[in-house]
């Protein structure tokens, strides 16, 4: 049979041709851990245990001993990291000196507009001035974005000039970023103590962190580090900069007949950007990193409780001020939802990251060949919750849910939305109630109460003149009633939650036990939910979102019988989880091909050979 080993290899060519990978995760995570492994140059380099070659305890030895052959026959390549926090710098060093210190000035006392003051002023002036030079350390005179259109021409490419600019952005800038961080790592700052505005809590911010998020933001929002005011052509402007490193990286390659990009982008913290890549490139896998809090805090030692807090405030924004803020804050949350591969990042004593490395190994894989093994049970049952969430009609968020029993076999499932038979919130809207009033849309209430159709009439004038005139104008009932009310009470919300649909699903078609099962949610389950889980005996939940309450420390921790463990998800979900876990060719076929060995040959030729002779 003859060998057909080159055509398989050209169906994987483009996997193997070119990978991006973008991280997200919250600070002290392990992000930058997960890049630093990626770069690693040498696979035997990695923290990877040998595999097993028998007595094998699980399918999860044989599934590594696969992976770990494939790739350490040469077909691991180190990944090229582009930092976003050098990305940030490079936008501040091309503004130069005086004006960053400008804009910092107004941080001297509490009587600015931004209302927060840099601790120990005086002494960061001094040591700002000590680095000085950095600003200096490279006179650009055109942005890189006007300088990779300048060299992508065919009739002007220099190979110096794209080495150069190549180790800049990769190389040294980074090391005067680092060079930054630690002059002022030791600062802080903290908000006016004596603000009254409601519900303002006087949290002091490591000065880096905060520096860094404002003019992230003030990037995103305006294309200058230090103006804040919004220009929607502007909030692309970071991740325009990490795709023209990423074209440079590209046309590096291309001179030196590299025909393997890796490239790790570390980190994204704002969905909008991860879309941008989404959307750009059919190579490019968004990959969450998290840790236990606990954990986290750990690896975050210089930073106090009151900089953590304020951390977190900030990377898991709930409400903004403005509506299009979300166009340009960091927002966590939103990227963990979008995320295509979850990490698990533990902590360890020694150092050593075998745990994390070994998934980072496999997805590696999975990308260069896809389908060369098969998910994981978690996988498997988190796929469908994330699949079931697209169901929902919910307005605020769609929420997905399984239950399984002990031995992952799926008993319900579950996504936020209305009771059957009633109208999802999509599907309503402000001009109908307006114009038709049916009873099998709206309820009784919303009919009859004096006060809510004042609201709905009010809406539907604004509509009226509106660009979305050709749309559903849904409503949240929640929103407006509590508005009403002046509460904030999720009570009076018209949807089920994800959790409760799938536990419910169970009693009306016919009730069976799932004491000892699993949950699986795409977030982490609320109060109402925690106790039913509780109550009805789920032993395991894994999540992917965290929700915001104290579910875990008020219910699932305590109580004397025994408490349900909860599980960061990590796996591949989504698109992604199609992508890499379906053979581009069967299993049979490919081995077939690649070894000239047909199996069902070789076996009529043995056959012919041990036949009884005939007499």
């Amino acid at each position: 049979m003859p060998d057909w080993k080159d055509s398989v290899d050209n169906v994987y060519y483009q996997k193997e041709a070119e990978i991006i990978i973008g991280l997200t995760g919250r600070t002290g995570s392990g992000c930058s851990t997960t890049a630093k492994i990626l770069s690693t140059g040498d696979f035997h380099d990695l923290d990877l245990h040998d595999p097993k070659t028998h007595r094998y305890n699980t399918t999860d030895d044989r599934k590594y001993e696969l992976i770990y052959n494939y790739l350490r026959e040469n077909k691991w390549k180190p990944f090229t990291i582009i930092e976003g926090s050098s990305i940030i710098f490079s936008f501040i060093l091309e503004a130069g000196y005086k004006r960053f210190t400008d804009y910092i000035e107004q941080y001297r006392t509490i009587e600015n507009d931004k209302r927060v003051r840099i601790e120990g002023f005086e002494e960061l002036r001094k040591s700002l001035d000590g680095i000085q030079s950095i600003f200096n350390s490279r006179t650009r005179q055109h942005r890189i974005e006007e300088e990779i259109e300048l060299l992508s021409n065919p009739n002007s490419i220099d190979c110096a000039v794209i080495e150069e600019l190549l180790k800049y952005y990769t190389d040294e800038l980074p090391r005067l970023k680092k060079q930054f961080q630690l002059t002022i790592k030791d600062f802080s700052c903290h908000p006016d103590c004596n603000d009254n505005s409601v519900g303002k809590k006087c949290v002091k911010s490591h000065l880096y962190t905060f520096l860094f998020q404002q003019i992230g933001n003030n990037i995103r929002s305006s294309g200058n580090p230090y103006d804040e005011n919004f220009n929607e052509s502007h909030f692309f402007d970071v991740a325009r900069r990490m795709n023209a490193i990423i074209k440079l990286i590209r046309l590096y390659n291309s001179t030196k007949e590299e025909k393997q990009i890796r490239i790790c982008i570390d980190a994204i913290r704002n969905s909008y950007e991860a879309y941008f890549f989404k959307d750009l490139y059919s190579s490019f896998y968004l990959i969450s990193v998290d840790t236990e809090n606990e954990f986290r805090k750990l690896r975050l030692g210089n930073l106090d409780d009151d900089e953590l807090e304020s951390l977190d405030e900030i990377e898991y924004e709930q409400k903004f001020e403005k509506e299009y803020e979300s166009f340009y804050h960091q927002n966590l949350q939103d990227c963990l939802a979008i995320s295509d591969i979850h990490l698990y990042n533990p902590q360890s004593k020694d150092g050593r990251k075998f745990y994390l490395t070994d998934q980072i190994v496999k997805y590696v894989c999975l990308m260069l060949h896809p389908g060369l093994i098969t998910p994981t049970h978690l996988e498997r049952c988190m796929q469908v919750a994330y699949i079931a969430r697209l169901n929902s009609g919910c307005l605020s968020r769609q929420v997905g849910a399984v239950i399984t029993g002990p031995d992952y076999s799926i008993k319900a499932i579950g996504w936020n939305d209305i009771p059957e038979g009633q109208i999802p919130c999509n599907l309503r809207s402000v001009q109908n109630y307006n114009r038709n009033k049916d009873e099998e849309t709206f309820s009784e209430f919303e009919l009859v109460n004096e006060e809510f159709q004042a609201v709905m009439t009010a809406i539907n004038k604004e509509i009226e003149p509106c660009v979305c005139h050709d749309r559903y104008f849904s409503y949240c009932f929640k929103d407006i009633y509590n508005s009403i009310k002046n509460k904030e009470n999720q009570v009076f919300t018209r949807s089920l939650h994800a959790e409760e649909n799938a536990f419910l699903q169970i009693v009306k078609n016919g009730g069976q036990g799932i004491k000892g099962g699993k949950l699986f949610t795409t977030a982490s389950p609320c109060e109402l939910c925690a106790k039913k889980a509780y109550q009805l005996g789920i032993r395991e939940i894994y999540y992917i979102e965290p929700y915001p309450g104290i579910s875990l420390q008020h219910i699932l921790t305590f109580g004397t019988s025994e408490n349900p463990q909860v599980y960061l998800f990590h796996g591949a979900i989504g698109g992604a989880y199609i992508n890499l876990f379906t053979p581009r060719i069967p299993t049979k076929d490919e081995l077939r091909l690649i070894s000239g060995i047909d199996n069902k040959a070789v076996a009529k030729e043995v056959m012919k050979k041990e036949a009884p002779k005939e007499f």
